[in-house]
């Protein structure tokens, strides 16, 4: 707890798993682990982004806040969580199809490819499916 203290986003990340995701009850603390993937999140990782929003929509560890879910995803996403994007899309939200397209390089394939299906399917986005053929032929 110490590094996360000091700012390290991947040791809050880590507690908040170990927190979180403890398989006994009594050392589980849903209420701490919201909080310190909270901060990790707020740091830049994107991994404790997209473990908080479940918690935020479905009220782990505190109470219901669909929209911080919703903004927590989408920040997941910009911070290049692919399966976050994709999570979002499902939720049928075209901000996260933008993210996608914006991730989208030669390099790093799979934003393209998911977003691709998106558009083939109509996640978040009207169905396109011949706009989608390029990348996924």
């Amino acid at each position: 707890m110490r590094a996360c203290d000091g700012g390290d986003r991947d040791a809050c990340t880590a507690a908040g798993k170990a927190m979180a995701f403890t398989p006994t009850t009594r050392a589980r603390d849903e209420s701490l682990a919201r909080q310190l993937f909270a901060r990790a999140c707020d740091a830049g990782a994107g991994v404790a982004c997209e473990l908080l929003s479940p918690m935020l929509r479905y009220g782990t560890g505190g109470p219901v806040d669909v929209d911080a879910a919703d903004t927590r995803l989408v920040t997941a996403c910009r911070f290049g969580r692919p399966s976050a994007c994709t999570t979002y899309l499902q939720q049928r939200d075209p901000r996260a199809w933008a993210a996608l397209q914006a991730r989208c390089a030669p390099e790093n394939p799979l934003p393209c490819v998911r977003a691709d299906l998106a558009l083939w399917r109509g996640d978040g986005v009207t169905a396109d499916p011949s706009g989608a053929r390029g990348r996924l032929d």
